[in-house]
């Protein structure tokens, strides 16, 4: 019955094309306080602006064009932005534009690329904020204030947990997939009542 109740707990993520994500398998830091510590990027370009890489020198104005058109279209979306390093990504799709030809279409360039510049403090981050603004009936219905669990702490848990799932997917990234995550992450974070049979491993201890 838990689980059923949380399902039905919304979380409203923005519709947009996702493609293909991996993630590293680096386990997410947490700091003795419970807080969610940034680890680098795997992609080197990562800190470029979007014209700013080397490979923008052999560039076309319509492929340079095009890079910033999934710059700018990322920053402006911020799942998109909560989940990928926005100059890298741009970065890494003029690369591979650049392989492929301009018959290929962006949005399998985006695909084959989406395994890349993930930004996991961002998406703990996307987590935190959903929780704040969502969470409160799951912190209610488990038995957190009275195993003296603030919500702050709940939502934080909830963070982390969703971080760590995040940062070890290898599977396509979709709304369903960060909705799956949220939901989990809520589930593991409550306190068991006593008596609770199922009880969801925290990922964070």
């Amino acid at each position: 019955m838990k689980t059923i109740l949380i399902l039905f707990l919304l979380f409203s993520v923005p519709v947009v094309v996702m493609a293909d994500i991996t993630f590293s398998d680096k386990p997410v830091p947490i700091s003795k306080d419970g807080q969610f510590i940034q680890h680098d990027s795997t992609i080197v370009l990562s800190q470029a602006a979007p014209d700013e890489s080397d490979q923008s020198l052999n560039a076309s104005p319509d492929a340079i064009k095009e890079m910033e058109k999934v710059y700018y279209e990322c920053k402006s979306d911020g799942t998109l932005a909560s989940h990928f390093d926005c100059k890298c990504w741009s970065n890494r799709f003029l690369e591979e534009r650049l392989k492929a030809g301009p018959k290929k279409p962006a949005y399998n360039i985006k695909s084959d690329i989406s395994n890349q510049c993930f930004n996991i403090p961002g998406a703990a981050e996307y987590a935190l904020i959903k929780c704040d603004g969502n969470g409160k009936s799951s912190y209610d219905f488990g038995y957190n204030e009275e195993s003296g669990m603030s919500f702050e702490e709940f939502c934080q848990c909830v963070s982390n947990n969703y971080a760590i799932q995040f940062d070890s997917h290898e599977d396509r990234f979709t709304r369903q997939v960060s909705n799956k995550f949220l939901t989990s992450s809520l589930l593991r974070c409550q306190t068991p009542r006593p008596g609770d049979k199922k009880i969801w491993k925290r990922l964070d201890q």
